[in-house]
């Protein structure tokens, strides 16, 4: 690189056209202070190394860049018939994209779908296995109880005979 590129100063731009930005944003970089730039006849202008410092200018396609810089220099733009069609690609790309995660999310969700009712089938299972727990312990209660008001009642027959031995005042041999 010519070190008569580096010592080239170039309007804002002219050195957005070379870096492939716009005019504002390297206005925003100089306001910020992190591009150098003078003003030359109430024109701002920033020297391509500069450019180079900065990162924005590879120092490699800095003559090729500053000829696409140059003022009055036609740059190569596609015909609307085929921008339309890079358009129409890109959007077919970008629905088969979406189509492709539309399908990822509708298995995702039949997933879920089945997930939720064999946890709905569990939930039910559960319900009826804990309902017959239920009842076998309901019954279980009722025969213990069946159980001791017949033992109870054995009992009370036997308190109420007298034994020979034991005095009746004597309540608490019994």
């Amino acid at each position: 690189m010519a070190t008569a590129q580096l010592s080239r100063s170039l309007t804002l731009q002219e050195a957005a056209a070379a870096c492939g930005t716009s005019a504002r944003a390297l206005q925003r970089r100089v306001d910020r202070g992190t591009l150098r730039s003078v003003l030359v006849n109430d024109r701002r202008r920033v020297n391509v190394a500069e450019l180079v410092r900065v990162g924005l200018l590879a120092p490699e396609n800095t003559a090729q860049a500053l000829e696409e810089a140059r003022p009055g220099h036609t740059h190569a733009v596609p015909s609307p018939a085929t921008a339309g069609v890079i358009d129409a690609r890109e959007l077919l790309n970008r629905l088969l994209e979406q189509e492709r995660a539309y399908a990822q999310i509708a298995a995702s969700s039949a997933r879920s779908a089945d997930q939720v009712k064999a946890a709905e089938l569990r939930a039910e299972q559960e319900r009826a296995e804990a309902d017959r727990l239920r009842e076998a312990l309901y019954e279980a209660d009722a025969r213990i109880k069946a159980l001791e008001q017949s033992l109870g009642q054995d009992r009370s027959s036997e308190a109420h005979e007298v034994s020979p031995t034991a005095p009746s005042w004597a309540f608490w041999r019994r």
